[in-house]
């Protein structure tokens, strides 16, 4: 006991009670406690290492009994902590010798305490939300996350950048020159925030992925990606899936296919309000899709993309299927929009605009077999040597409803050229298109079912509406076939029909309508060659179609050479055609016409020469009898 117990005689103001037996006494003892100390001073006699002769400790308490807490310590300022991220409250804190425990941090700069995931030093991730404190929501970070979710930072790369195995690269907005590659039959998702830009500088690829992979990229603008083979912004290697939603690609160059993307044999590119424009390539200028490869898109734009083949889409026996997708001034020199050498393509409600090939296929060009379905799609404005809108050679189609309109061909075929060809056309319009030969459509070697299509107002020196030769054209009412206002400079306002010695062509009317057409011979049709024309279910040839020389609702045999052209017409009309409603030459082996509306005010036939139009009326020089 440090203090003394020795007290004769007893001073009670002068001892007090030492509960803890530290020696200290804290309040003033009676004379008779035993243990009863002279010194005073103690601040806590309940324990006895707290008295005025103690050493003050670090423990929140005043041990020494001087007034103050933990004086003359070494300290830290402590923060509140609220939601444990290690990072407190800004403010003047709290001075502490030690950890005061879970809710306090030793640094007080969290921008959120209510969030442990925002806090200076987590990684952003481009959701809008400033996750580093850094004053700035997202900041100009790229991010690479494995699989495992492990964070690495980018920002700073450059160059060809390989990124391993599964996972996420996350673009915030801003400028990025790196070109990421993925390894095969990884999946990977590469997404941006904000206005994104990956720019490849022209040196190399923009992204590179290996064959079997599975990758997502979305809101992202590709541009200056460059290849000297295949594949100027992305290349796919084979059996690669790759979903491009809302990317841009623009500004990529290959040498050989595909200056946006290429995507090699059995590859599966997906594409959902994208848009391609000015990429370049020999062939594709937009995109190259290899044997057995396919492509998905929709609502997504292909403008101003050049190749020598398929200025925007080049497809080799791949499948294509492409939904509300606009074609617009694309350039090549056979099929500017699209160019398919054999598989498939299907178009809803699609738009090809002023898209020019230098050769054949203004919007688009077929062959090898290739096969097209559309379903109310427009061509527009489209040009080209053979076929403005549409060039198609052994392969065949099948057109539901749109419109070709304003196609302009130099040669054949303003709106479509057909060459060897089996067709179907059903509800579709043809108007203001204007070629050489057939200025609505070109039919040769084909053979062509048109059902409630409309020709109307379209030019050409031969065939305004429709030439053909060596072909069988069948077009009837259903769905009300109007051929109407078309106008040929030469033959045949609406319908120029040729047969040759190799092939015979026959087109055959049925219900259709054949008003207001014009020629300078045969205004509504001219037929000659081993050609001959089948006119039945109430076909009216009337309107006033006119010719300035011959045969204002048909001609046959007009040329006025060796060669014939025969018609057969049946429970039809021919009515107010001027010069005459049937001319029919030397060399035309006539034809016949049997329950044909028959008045000196309703048909007039001039036949030249010793080959009558027999049937129920016998037409002489004279008119009809």
């Amino acid at each position: 006991m440090l203090g003394d117990t020795s007290r004769e005689p007893c001073d009670k103001a002068s001892y007090h009670s030492d509960l803890d037996g530290d020696g200290f006494g804290g309040a003033l003892s009676d004379c008779g406690d035993p243990d009863a100390v002279s010194l005073g001073g103690d601040c806590d006699d309940t324990d006895d290492l707290v008295h005025p002769a103690a050493t003050e400790t670090c423990n929140g308490t005043d041990d020494n009994c001087d007034g103050n807490v933990d004086e003359g310590l070494t300290t830290t300022i402590w923060y509140i902590d609220e939601d444990g991220d290690g990072h407190g409250q800004p403010g003047e804190g709290e001075d502490r010798c030690a950890d005061p425990g879970p809710n306090y941090a030793s640094q007080g700069d969290d921008c959120d305490d209510t969030n442990a995931d925002v806090s200076p030093g987590a990684v952003d991730y481009c959701d809008g939300v400033d996750t580093s404190c850094s004053g700035t929501p997202d900041g100009y970070v790229a991010t690479w996350y494995s699989a495992d979710g492990t964070p690495t930072d980018v920002s700073a790369s450059t160059g060809a950048l390989a990124l391993a195995g599964d996972g996420e690269l996350a673009l915030c907005e801003g400028l990025w020159t790196f070109r990421p590659s993925i390894e095969p039959s990884a999946n990977v998702v590469i997404r941006g925030s904000g206005i994104v830009t990956l720019d490849a500088r022209s040196a190399g690829p923009a992204l590179t992925i290996g064959a079997d992979a599975i990758v997502q990229v979305a809101d992202i603008e590709i541009l200056g990606g460059r290849s000297t083979t295949m594949g100027g912004n992305i290349r796919m290697d084979e059996r690669a899936t790759v979903t491009l939603t809302h990317v841009v690609m623009t500004s990529g160059s290959a040498s050989q296919r595909g200056g946006g993307v290429y995507v090699a044999s059995e590859g599966n590119l997906i594409l959902v309000g994208a848009s391609f424009g000015t990429n370049h390539a020999a062939e594709g200028g937009a995109i190259f899709l290899e044997s057995s490869a396919t492509i998905t898109a929709t609502d997504t734009l292909f403008s101003a993309n050049d190749a020598d083949e398929g200025g925007a889409l080049y497809t080799a026996a791949a499948t294509s299927t492409l939904t509300d997708c606009t074609f617009e001034a694309n350039v090549a020199s056979t099929g500017a929009g699209i160019a398919a050498a054999g598989g498939s393509v299907t178009l809803n409600r699609g738009n090809f605009l002023s898209n020019v090939a230098a050769e054949n296929g203004g919007a688009m060009h077929l062959s090898d077999g290739a096969h097209l379905e559309t379903d109310s799609t427009d061509f527009t404005d489209n040009a080209a040597r053979e076929g403005g809108g549409l060039y198609v050679s052994d392969s065949s189609i099948s057109l539901v409803g749109g419109s070709f309109t304003g196609g302009k061909a130099s040669l054949r075929g303003g709106g479509i050229s057909l060459s060897g060809v089996l067709a179907s056309i059903s509800g579709s319009t043809f108007a203001n298109n204007a070629a050489e030969e057939g200025g609505g459509l070109y039919v040769t070697t084909s053979t062509a079912t048109l059902t409630g299509t409309t020709l109307a107002e379209n030019s050409a020196e031969n065939g305004g509406g429709l030439g053909m030769e060596a072909s069988t054209v069948t077009m009837t009412g259903g769905g009300g076939s109007s051929v109407d206002g078309n106008e040929a400079s030469d033959l045949g306002g609406a319908f120029y029909v040729v047969g040759d010695s190799f092939a015979a062509t026959t087109l055959a009317l049925d219900g259709v309508q054949v008003l207001g057409n014009s020629a300078a011979e045969g205004g509504g049709v001219v037929v000659y060659g081993d050609a001959s024309l089948l006119i039945t279910g109430g076909t009216l040839f009337s309107g006033s179609n006119t010719a300035t020389g011959h045969g204002g609702g048909l001609a046959l045999g007009a040329l006025l050479d060796l060669y014939s052209g025969a018609a057969s017409c049946t429970d039809s009309k021919f009515e107010g055609n001027e010069p005459e409603d049937v001319y029919a030459a030397l060399s035309s082996t006539g034809g016949t016409f049997s329950g044909v509306s028959c008045t000196p005010s309703s048909i007039d036939l001039a036949v030249l020469g010793s080959q009558p139009v027999t049937g129920d009326f016998i037409c002489t020089y004279s008119g009809c009898l």
